[in-house]
């Protein structure tokens, strides 16, 4: 007895089952295509499809923010490449510390590429986060993570970037937070 209940209860499933992909089925009479009417549906390339995607090269000043017990700022000057499709962005960039260089008298650079994620992909203005990687020259072992909010308008843009250096303390070492302000103007 039982199993005829199941063997009814599939048998009711696969009935209803199909009455619900039977009813999807489009009833107009299909005509094969022509190449003429294959040629009128293909799309055009979107024009705001190519504008999302834009590159530059940027001069970028920025100031670097050591937190207590240093309490220094020291500015740096850089240039660097961004490139933006989308929502997906990357950034690399390279600058130079003038006070540093001087004092020590070999130039220290710091270089750094990151990811960067856009809230709006289709204007050219928009805020956007980031993560990335920064090392310091002429020691490029001291590798260090970075956060990054900022807004770009069109090839400038403004952003917070925080830097995480590496501090060395008897054996452990620890990443102390060093926030810097960047303005970048793109050519």
């Amino acid at each position: 007895m039982n199993i005829k209940k199941i063997i009814s209860s599939i048998a009711l499933f696969m009935f209803s089952g199909s009455l619900l992909f039977a009813a999807d089925i489009d009833t107009k009479p299909q005509t094969r295509p022509t190449f003429r009417k294959v040629n009128k549906e293909i799309p055009q390339i979107d024009e705001k499809v190519e504008k999302d995607k834009n590159s530059f090269f940027y001069l970028n000043g920025q100031a670097l923010l050591f937190l207590p017990p240093e309490n220094l700022v020291l500015p740096e000057a850089g240039i660097g490449y961004r490139y933006r499709n989308g929502f997906h962005g990357f950034d690399a960039n390279m600058s130079i510390d003038p006070i540093m260089s001087f004092n020590i008298g070999i130039p220290i650079a710091i270089t750094s590429a990151s990811y960067l994620g856009y809230f709006n992909s289709k204007n050219n203005t928009s805020t956007y986060y980031g993560l990335g990687l920064s090392s310091s020259l002429p020691m490029p072992f001291f590798v260090s993570p970075d956060l990054i909010l900022g807004r770009q308008f069109d090839k400038k843009f403004i952003q917070l970037k925080v830097h995480f250096l590496q501090t060395y303390e008897s054996k452990y070492s620890s990443f102390t937070p060093s926030p810097s302000l960047s303005v970048g103007f793109g050519f």
